[in-house]
């Protein structure tokens, strides 16, 4: 009605003639036109950063196109007012991220002043109602979005401007086009928030793009270390391979080396074990950085992926943002194209379809953010089907890893087995050893009663107690072998019972000192004692010497021609008899001597076996820890490159996700329609997260079910190791018992039977000296007077003979004393040697703690992941 009446414009009743009916038809084509101009040409004519030019272009000559730059917001900000942008600010989509610089501010009066000039000159052609209307609004065209909560304000001072402006305007229909011009201004300025929600959008892409790229450069200098490890555990196994050549040449030095190389062998060997140890830990420490590494690499995966579905969600919003903005502008450049065709109409009819325009909104904005929440959930669900198949991987690699657990069980149980026959083999050679001692000692006993009527009774002692001593050496070396094989039983089984085991190594370890000490005691107390009856032998000697020379310078004259013969007769038969009991005495001596040879060499060859035996074991140990530990390796390296595939699986998915998403929005938009096949396929998703939650829940249970197997399965073995362990106990108590019994027996049957040796030695004394005094008494000078008998010449042996055969015992003494001290040498060295493997063996009993200890802290670290 406004544009049609054509009466309002200064000077307007005076100089202007009426209009026609063309005229009125030809203000609404130009209306028309200026407005369609200026809603495609506004932004490139009003640029925000030169407002002095719009001051000066603001007289009455101004173009059509620069005063309908307001018109399009209006009908931007009513479709959709939480996510409008005005014209102004984006040009076709050529600026997303305004300036930061804020727009400056036209003042209005440029446009006062042309008015004022419009009205003076009355001669000039009245303008149409459009181009006065538009004119009006140039002042506010270039003023920034205030605040939201002023959007209301304008609508009081508005009136009041024009109508000091407008002083001689008195258009009677003029107020329906004036509020709808404010109701434009006002809409305007709610556009301004978007601005800043795109800044901040754009800014929060910007970090988050940056965290990408971050988090890129540290999954790469992970991958780098991990390489560097990869190789690193490469050196390692290669250096493992040289210690194993080492070590098999090792053993063929074993095989061909004799048995005084046996010492050197041994600590090669240990040597070579210490080293493996030592390569052992530097494996496990290699295994635990990688473990972490693997864990910081997974953290860095997870927080990538989640700033990449944030960052697709920012990305999302601001397409959304986007296509709501230009669906927004296109409907309202139609609605404009509409509303100006249709202004002519009632005011009412514009009321309706603001609030039909209103309500479509509404219902847009409504849909799309369903449409988000929608595909929020479907990002959502697709991660957790992710997650749950990742979860059914893994669950299925440690039923892996736990089978190969059970079959380490099983070959632990058979070396347990193993050792224990070795035990039996072991204690049936000890019985077989106890069984040949007592022969042995049987057999002493009866040379001990061939010997009775033998000359040299005191050499024969010494040698029966050097032989004891000798047999105690031998017993207490092989209490030192059974405590290392109880030491050694203990030790193998300490691997399920650590502190039993610990208590029985000290125990041994106290006992054996402390037999080490009473045979020490006792072999200083024998020393003692050997030592005295040798003075109280010396005295006596010296003593008879004394005598026989006083009683042979006596009675030297008297019997040196009568005796003459029968000394030489006498001296002859003690010297084949002497010579005799020496052949005797040495055959014995070198009968023992290669005796106590032999059981010294199997004794070092069992020892020799033994500890081959053990290296090997240790290597076969050594060997499956290493394959194990390839295992793990290789496993890890398919796990990364699986996660690595599964990483750009999710990166195409996220991205044709993405570009469904937005297609999907972009149809919701256009055509709301579509909403039942998003719904379907949500329904689809959700069925499918139920099914997968359910597979879950099945694996889950399968789990449960094969741990307490598991758990069933180590209770059983644990108890059945124990009940072996305690019943061996028990069998090696009672065979200390049976064997100390049976030394005790021994040390009683040695003490009758040196009693009885030395009683039948007096007795054969006595029988000699009455003998040789019967034999000597009827030649005393041939007149059958008897003479005091001469001890020399009753003995049959003459001064010279009594030292040298002194010289001789003596020298057997010293012969003696000397085997006995080499060996109390070859027991300490033994005592050293098996103190060593104490120790390592303790060690090696502390290392398998630590390694019991890590491998209870990985299976709770990996109960805790399950």
């Amino acid at each position: 009605q406004v544009l049609n009446s054509g009466t309002f414009g200064a000077g307007s009743v005076k100089t202007a003639p009426k209009p026609s009916g063309s005229s009125t038809a030809t203000t609404k084509a130009t209306s028309a036109s200026s407005l369609k101009r200026a809603t495609s040409g506004s932004s490139a004519a009003n640029p925000p950063t030169k407002p002095p030019m719009a001051n000066s272009r603001t007289p009455s000559g101004v173009a059509p196109s620069r005063r309908a730059s307001i018109v399009p917001a209006k009908l931007a900000a009513s479709t959709n007012p939480k996510s409008a942008i005005p014209s102004t600010a984006k040009p076709g989509h050529a600026s997303a991220v305004p300036d930061s610089t804020r727009q400056s501010v036209v003042s209005p009066t440029g446009s006062v002043t042309s008015l004022k000039s419009s009205a003076t000159n009355a001669t000039r052609p009245r303008p149409s109602a459009a181009a006065e209307g538009t004119k009006r609004t140039t002042p506010t065209a270039t003023k920034p979005p205030a605040a939201t909560s002023k959007s209301s304000a304008p609508t009081k001072p508005l009136p009041s401007r024009s109508s000091t402006i407008m002083g001689a305007v008195k258009a009677p229909r003029a107020s329906t086009s004036i509020s709808s011009i404010r109701e434009i201004k006002e809409e305007i300025k709610t556009g301004g928030g978007m601005l800043d929600k795109l800044k901040e959008a754009t800014n929060e892409l910007e970090s988050k793009t940056q965290a990408v790229n971050n988090l890129e450069n540290q999954i790469k200098l992970l991958q780098d270390s991990l390489a560097d490890a990869q190789t690193e555990i490469v050196s390692k196994a290669s250096q493992i391979n040289e210690l194993k050549a080492i070590q098999a040449g090792m053993e063929v030095m074993h095989e061909a080396a004799a048995a005084a190389q046996d010492k050197s062998r041994i600590e090669e060997g240990v040597f070579v074990a210490e080293k493996l140890a030592k390569v052992e830990k530097e494996l496990s420490t290699l295994r635990d950085t990688m473990q972490a590494k693997e864990e910081h690499i997974h953290s860095l995966n997870t927080q990538r992926t989640k700033l990449e579905a944030k960052l697709s969600a920012a990305f999302a919003e601001l397409e959304a943002s986007r296509a709501t903005q230009d669906s927004a502008i296109i409907a309202e450049r139609e609605s404009l194209v509409e509303a100006q065709a249709d202004l002519s109409k009632a005011s009412a009819e514009l009321k309706a379809l603001k609030l039909e325009h209103e309500k479509a909104s509404e219902i847009a904005s409504a849909m799309s953010f369903e449409i988000e929440q929608k595909a929020s959930r479907i990002a959502a669900l697709e991660a957790q089907v992710a997650e749950m198949k990742q979860e059914r991987e893994e669950n299925a690699n440690k039923l892996s890893e736990l089978e190969v657990e059970i079959l380490e069980l099983k070959e632990s149980q058979e070396a347990l087995e193993d050792e224990r026959d070795k035990l039996t083999t072991k204690v049936k050679t000890l019985e077989d050893q106890i069984s040949a001692s007592a022969a042995a000692s049987q057999q002493a006993e009866e040379e001990a009663k061939a010997q009775e009527e033998e000359y040299a009774a005191k050499i024969v002692e010494l040698k029966t107690i050097h032989a004891t001593q000798l047999d105690v050496a031998t017993q207490d070396r092989a209490k030192i072998a059974s405590a290392l094989e109880a030491v050694q039983t203990q030790l193998t089984s300490a691997q399920n019972a650590y502190e039993q085991a610990k208590r029985d190594v000290q125990s041994t370890a106290e006992e054996y000192a402390q037999r080490l000490r009473e045979t020490e005691e006792k072999f200083t107390s024998q020393k003692a004692d050997l030592e005295e009856s040798i003075k109280q032998i010396t005295a006596e000697l010296e003593g008879e010497e004394a005598k026989y020379k006083a009683q042979l310078d006596v009675v030297k004259a008297e019997h040196e021609v009568l005796l003459q013969e029968a000394f030489k007769r006498a001296k002859v038969e003690a010297g084949e008899e002497h010579a005799r009991e020496l052949q005797s005495l040495r055959a014995d001596s070198s009968a023992t001597i290669d005796q106590l040879q032999a059981a010294n060499r199997a004794t070092l060859e069992s020892m020799a076996g033994e500890h081959a035996a053990a290296l090997e074991s240790q290597v076969k140990a050594l060997e499956k820890q290493i394959n194990t530990l390839s295992l793990e390796l290789k496993a890890t390296t398919d796990d990364l490159a699986k996660a690595k595939t599964t990483l750009e699986a999710a990166r195409l998915e996220v991205e044709t996700l993405t570009e469904q998403r937005d297609e999907a929005r972009a149809a919701a938009n256009l055509r709301p329609d579509r909403s039942r096949e998003h719904t379907e396929e949500s329904t689809r998703l959700m069925n499918e997260l139920n099914h997968t939650r359910d597979d879950l829940h099945a694996m889950t249970d399968i789990l449960d079910l094969t741990k307490a197997s598991l758990a069933e399965v180590s209770n059983n073995h644990a108890k059945e190791l124990e009940e072996i362990a305690q019943a061996r106990a028990a069998e090696i108590m009672k065979l200390r018992f049976a064997h100390e019994e049976e030394i005790t027996t021994l040390v009683s049957q040695k003490s009758e039977l040196s009693i009885r040796v030395s009683d039948i030695e007096g007795e054969l004394a006595t029988l000699k000296a009455t003998l040789a005094a019967q034999s000597i008494s009827p030649r005393s000078n041939g007149t059958g007077v008897p003479h005091p008998p001469s001890p020399g010449i009753t003995s049959g042996v003459t001064k010279e003979e009594l030292q040298r055969m002194h010289e001789a015992h003596n020298l057997k003494l010293y012969d003696l004393q000397a085997e006995h001290d080499r060996a109390m040498k070859a027991l300490q060295e033994e005592l050293r040697v098996s103190q060593v493997k104490t120790e390592e063996l303790q060690q090696e009993v502390t290392r398998k703690a630590m390694e019991i200890q890590y491998l209870e802290q990985d299976q709770e670290e990996n109960q805790e992941q399950i």
